[in-house]
């Protein structure tokens, strides 16, 4: 009946728990030590290859989340176990690979200029910084609601209000060609 259902916990699988546990942990783990390795890099030569490291980091982000929504019955789960401890520390370890997203998006901007490209990057990345946020503060009960609560009010204010990013990259296009004529005024 419902009521048997509301009561129980969900939980994983064996299969599940052992794809988890023993083929995407040990992968986002791994992610994770290479993305260190490359801040490393980064901050001893002090050079990030266009915006390669973005698009690595949108994919881990992805990834990361898929596998902390999967991984649902595991929070819920009573027993502390590895895949517990694990979904508390993995957002707290994204942070950086975020942080290194933020400086080759500021990068790219002052290479290239603002575009509406980078307004949607900027905004993902602010996002991204809300899912950590999300998921490491423990008094949030229900994460993933929170989680598509923000996905949804950023999507609708970058496509429908008049913050959106067509909107913003047009504004500043104007006001650059305005302050380019009235430079040739003077």
């Amino acid at each position: 009946s419902i009521e048997e259902c509301l009561d129980e916990a969900p939980t994983l699988s064996k299969f599940a728990s052992s794809t988890i546990r023993f083929l995407f942990i040990p992968v986002i783990a791994i992610g994770t030590l290479l993305f260190y390795a490359y801040i490393l890099k980064f901050i001893a030569l002090w050079n990030i290859p266009g915006e390669t490291p973005s698009y690595f980091v949108i994919g881990f982000m992805i990834y990361m989340l898929v596998l902390v929504t999967v991984m649902y019955p595991v929070r819920l789960a009573a027993e502390p176990s590895f895949e517990k401890r694990f979904t508390k520390i993995i957002p707290a370890a994204c942070l950086p690979l975020v942080i290194l997203m933020s400086i080759d998006i500021s990068n790219m901007i002052s290479k290239l200029g603002i575009d509406t490209e980078y307004i949607y990057a900027i905004a993902l990345n602010i996002y991204f910084y809300a899912i950590i946020a999300i998921l490491l503060i423990e008094k949030i009960s229900r994460k993933m609601r929170y989680i598509a609560i923000v996905f949804c009010a950023m999507f609708f204010i970058l496509t429908q209000t008049p913050f959106s990013a067509p909107n913003i990259n047009a504004h500043i296009w104007e006001s650059s060609i305005e302050n380019a004529l009235a430079e040739q005024n003077r």
